[in-house]
């Protein structure tokens, strides 16, 4: 992999979410497992994804945060899943989300980036997934821990 170019992966249950990337070119998918393998033309309607060939550049993070790029939303079959993007700072080496309805996710943290995905329950109003974010916990290259709010 050339040294500007990134992957991130997580598979949760049957859905994995990639992160990929190389200078100034970006994508991101997120699949169930099943559809890997099949014809593309069989994808449509399957998976959530996005692509940017002009990606803005790395963001300066200070050497403890992280810088949140993505925060989406999908719903399925099966109700609502969550993802979310971003960059970390030199001295992160785990990121920790905390969500409205209590499921405590750790993400992939792979060469500055972080991933992450989650099913967010059911796709009703009163739902706290849609009205509230989740909260941000990173552990550092010394060990310690500490809460924080990513920046934009």
């Amino acid at each position: 992999m050339d040294a500007d170019a990134h992957a991130t992966r997580r598979q949760r249950g049957d859905w994995t979410y990639v992160l990929v990337g190389r200078s100034h070119t970006e994508a991101a998918c997120l699949l169930p497992n099943d559809i890997i393998g099949q014809d593309p033309a069989d994808y449509e309607g399957k998976f959530f994804g996005s692509y940017d060939s002009d990606a803005p550049q790395a963001p300066r993070v200070a050497p403890d945060r992280i810088v949140q790029t993505m925060y989406m939303s999908g719903r399925t079959d099966e109700g609502l899943l969550n993802w979310t993007e971003g960059h970390v700072g030199r001295d992160v080496v785990g990121v920790t989300l905390h969500t409205p309805t209590g499921l405590t996710v750790q993400a992939s943290v792979t060469r500055g980036r972080y991933a992450a995905w989650w099913p967010a329950g059911e796709a009703k109003a009163d739902n706290p997934e849609f009205a509230d974010a989740p909260t941000f916990s990173v552990t550092l290259a010394n060990g310690s821990t500490h809460e924080t709010t990513p920046d934009r």
